[in-house]
Formats: C-alpha cells, structure tokens, sequence
C-alpha cells in the first residue's frame, strides 16, 4: 500500500512547482519585453511597416466578417441575372431549335417574359439577425478604426520625424 506524502513534503513539492513556475514566467516576461523593444525600434526605423500593418490587420478583419453588405448584395443580384438571362437563352434555343428565325425568337421570347425585377425580402426572422450583424460590424469598424489611429499616434510620437526627414532627404 503506497504511503501517502506528508504534508511538509507537499508543500515542499508546491513550493517546488511555484518557483519553477516564477522562473518560466519571468523568463517569459523578458522575452516578451526583448520582442517588444525590437517590434518598437523597427517601428520607429521603418514607420511606414506599422502603417502597412495597420491595413494588413484591417483587410483582415474586413475579409473575417464576411466583407461589406453591399457586395453580398450584388452577388444576389448577379445569381438573379445570370438566372434570368440563362431562363431566356433556353426559351430563345427551344424557339430556335422549332424553326423561328433568331430575332423573332428572342422578340418573342421578350414580349411575354416578365421583366426581371429584384426584391431584398429582409422580413420575418432574418431581420434580427441582420440587424445584429450590421451592429457587430459597426462596432467592429470603429474598434479598427479607433485602434488604427491610435498606432498612428503612437508612431508619430515615438518617431524623430527630423532625423528621418534628414536621413531621406539628403
């Protein structure tokens, strides 16, 4: 039968594990801190790498939700069309193909089509839905936003705009 630890062994081993525990976590710290320091010279070195980065992380996010409401719009629209359109080419092939000439095919096939008229049905239980993607969007535009011009600043003010205007210009 195994013999349980005392209690001064436990908490030796706890103080063990603790200390082992601080080491990593301050070893962590500095490693983080050295990264930091490096990301915050290249930075002020290059400035315009935090602006690109800016846009990278903004496309990002742009692409994560989905992209803007009125391109998902018009990608319905063009199925619409593009359903409407190979609808009438069928109906102008059927005509054809019974010996009508090809403008009097289409003509006819015009006439008595019904023109094509798209209709954005946001009713009933989507409508929620929507609303609250359009809020999450909203919010998430000006949390970029807002971040987007905060590292701005920063570069800004943490960069020697006169040593590099020197650097550049002569």
């Amino acid at each position: 039968m195994p013999k349980e630890p005392s209690k001064a062994e436990l908490e030796a081993r706890l103080q063990s594990v603790t200390e082992a525990m601080n080491d990593r976590f301050d070893s962590l710290q500095g490693e983080i801190s050295s990264t930091q320091d490096v990301v915050r010279d290249t930075l002020a070195k290059n400035p315009l790498w935090s602006v690109g980065g800016a846009v990278v992380a903004g496309l990002a996010v742009g692409w994560a939700f989905g992209g803007s409401k009125r391109r998902r719009t018009q990608q319905r629209h063009r199925q619409l069309t593009s359903a409407y359109i190979d609808a009438v080419r069928d109906e102008v092939r059927d005509a054809i193909g019974k010996g009508e000439d090809v403008e009097e095919a289409v003509q006819g096939v015009l006439k008595e089509r019904v023109p094509l008229v798209v209709y954005d049905d946001r009713s009933g239980s989507g409508q929620s839905a929507g609303f609250m993607r359009e809020v999450v969007e909203m919010i998430a535009r000006t949390a970029i936003t807002m971040l987007a011009r905060d590292v701005i600043e920063n570069v800004i003010a943490n960069a020697n705009l006169e040593e590099t205007i020197e650097d550049n210009l002569f």
